[in-house]
């Protein structure tokens, strides 16, 4: 008995490291520790999809209407619940011990550890797919690199920062107005961002902002007030530019249409002056097959006979009449 109770206390122990572990979340566990959870985390998201696809009728056209007939529809494919999950969707379950560093921190660690953010994760393809091996660098970063930006953040020294795409180049848009003369030309803009599309701003600049060009502040709170003043500029000057593109591509529709009846009239002008031409080349026949035609009319002979005749005459290999 006094056996039974040591091993009945050795495994509390253990299962008590383990819950400790856990409550602290993944950067409290050894690479092993942290592959047991999310696979543990996969087949429970398996199993879950296992029972709700269970549930889900078959919808394969065959059944019966309420009043006997044959549903409508018929022939769809039954719909099952995705069992993957990507790992940041993954590393975002509470149980991870890291939900609350947000999607866009937890994104620059997994990708400052060398990994896909996205990447679908199986109960039955994390074996290959994210191996114990991978989780060592990814639990580092979570540790370090995710304290490290939150103090950042806590402490103000992480500055502020505003993410944007440039606009078109000036350039292009001076070809456009050459091109469409007809529209009004813009006046000038005072706004400093006018040549930029404003995207978000950032306390700090995470490894997927890399390859984004930004503007730099002093202080997060700098950057805020200076995202949100322009904002509103910004959105009316994205609704003028969308007015003056519908504009730009209805002058291109309307010119369009205008170069195609151009090119018919001038294609039905050259057909009229080729035959112009060939009247006038060949105007003494033309002249001569009008007298023969006007003489056989006179005589009284209808055109059937006068078809007849043009048959005879070219048999005969008369030129007039060929």
């Amino acid at each position: 008995d006094t056996e039974i109770s040591n091993d009945e206390s050795n495994d509390g122990d253990t299962d008590a490291d383990i819950d400790t572990a856990a409550s602290k979340g993944i950067v409290a566990m050894n690479s092993s520790e942290a592959y047991n959870w999310a696979k543990a985390e996969l087949v429970a998201v398996h199993e879950k999809a296992l029972i709700m696809n269970a549930k889900q009728p078959n919808d394969n056209g065959g059944g019966q209407g309420k009043k006997g007939g044959k549903k409508k529809g018929g022939g769809g494919k039954k719909k099952t619940m995705d069992d993957s999950v990507a790992l940041k969707a993954l590393l975002l379950k509470p149980t991870s011990g890291v939900y609350h560093y947000g999607p866009s921190l937890i994104e620059h660690c997994i990708r400052s550890a060398g990994l896909d953010p996205v990447v679908k994760l199986k109960h039955d393809n994390i074996d290959y797919t994210l191996p114990v091996s991978s989780w060592e660098d990814l639990i580092t970063l979570l540790r370090e690199e995710g304290s490290r930006v939150i103090e950042n953040l806590t402490s103000g020294e992480s500055g502020g920062f505003i993410l944007y795409k440039p606009k078109a180049d000036d350039n292009d848009e001076k070809k456009k107005d050459e091109n469409n003369s007809l529209l009004p030309s813009n006046v000038a803009n005072t706004n400093p961002h006018s040549n930029k599309t404003l995207l978000e701003f950032q306390p700090h600049l995470l490894q997927q902002h890399k390859e984004q060009q930004c503007l730099k502040y002093s202080t997060f709170a700098i950057a805020t007030d200076e995202f949100f003043s322009h904002l509103s500029s910004q959105k009316v000057s994205h609704r003028a530019d969308a007015a003056e593109a519908a504009a730009r591509e209805r002058l291109a529709k309307i010119q369009a249409d205008q170069q195609r009846r151009v090119d018919g009239l001038v294609k039905e002008q050259e057909r009229w002056r080729e035959g112009a031409q060939l009247v006038e080349a060949h105007a003494e026949d033309i002249d001569r097959a009008l007298g023969v035609i006007n003489s056989a009319l006179e005589t009284g002979m209808d055109w059937e006979a006068l078809e007849q005749l043009v048959s005879v005459e070219q048999a005969n290999e008369n030129p007039i009449a060929l």
